[in-house]
């Protein structure tokens, strides 16, 4: 496997009831909108802000804890989706998406999956396309 197919952290996934208060807050910290959505049939957004190489993905949930360990996922980008899902697929790790998915995020979509890692955290590795 290329070792380099992991190119960083790509954004971290955190879960909100009230978008519109989170966004806000962010944005006072100087984070910028950089894409939002809706997810189709739901009718929930997502939202993905930056500030400098920071990205973090808001997106409405009722399933909160508000507490400590909040954060649902951490994202790792990476430059081979299925040469990843095969790495994966090879290691002891819990798949969470039985498959490669796709969304219509960004300009052209894109093609991620997600594992449990030995502590049961959420990983997601994406590619954008």
């Amino acid at each position: 496997m290329d070792k380099n197919i992991i190119t960083g952290l790509q954004h971290i996934g955190i879960p909100t009831k009230r978008i519109e208060e989170t966004l806000l807050f962010y944005k006072e910290l100087g984070f910028q909108v950089k894409m939002q959505t809706e997810l189709e049939g739901t009718g929930k957004r997502v939202v993905f802000v930056e500030k400098g190489n920071l990205v973090l993905e808001f997106y409405e949930s009722n399933m909160l804890t508000k507490q400590n360990g909040a954060i649902n996922h951490i994202c790792l980008n990476v430059t081979d989706i299925e040469e990843m899902f095969h790495k994966v697929s090879n290691i002891s790790c819990i798949l969470v998406d039985s498959e490669i998915r796709k969304l219509p995020f960004w300009d052209h979509g894109i093609a991620y999956f997600n594992v449990l890692g030995p502590n049961e955290e959420q990983i997601e590795f994406c590619k954008i396309l």
